[in-house]
């Protein structure tokens, strides 16, 4: 019984809250340039074109050459790409860009926000999407 109540006010006392800040990444940039993030924003919105031209043409072409019926098939990975990948990025490409006043910086998120909310409405046609950032250039 001794023991247990030694370990439960060890583990009580001395638990490492203060040595260990587990929400913290070390290993992740606290600011990252503005020049290190377009081209991150770029390469994610040409993946996306990429992702689904390559799973419609297979459905059509090769897929489809297969079978006399038609399959269902998603965009999954275009889906969450575009919103969690290119979207985003290119919402904090936008905000950074204006809180350092780069307003070269922030129309080229702009304009590559409304590239991947054009692949989501050719795809899906409706999405939901709430704009961030005034609509006005500043």
């Amino acid at each position: 019984m001794r023991n247990i109540l030694l370990l439960f006010v060890g583990v009580f006392f001395l638990s490492c809250s203060d040595y260990l800040d587990i929400n913290e990444d070390p290993n992740r940039l606290r600011d990252v340039q503005l020049s290190s993030l377009l081209p991150n924003v770029a390469e994610r919105t040409s993946n996306n074109y990429y992702s689904a031209s390559l799973t419609t043409s297979q459905a059509c072409y090769q897929i489809g050459s297969y079978f006399q019926h038609f399959q269902e098939f998603t965009l999954a990975g275009t889906w969450s790409g575009t919103y969690l990948s290119g979207l985003k990025n290119g919402d904090d490409l936008v905000n950074r860009a204006q809180e350092e006043n780069s307003p070269y910086y922030a129309g080229v998120g702009r304009v590559l926000m409304a590239v991947n909310l054009g692949l989501i409405t050719d795809c899906w046609e409706d999405a939901p999407f709430l704009m961030p950032w005034p609509a006005q250039l500043t």
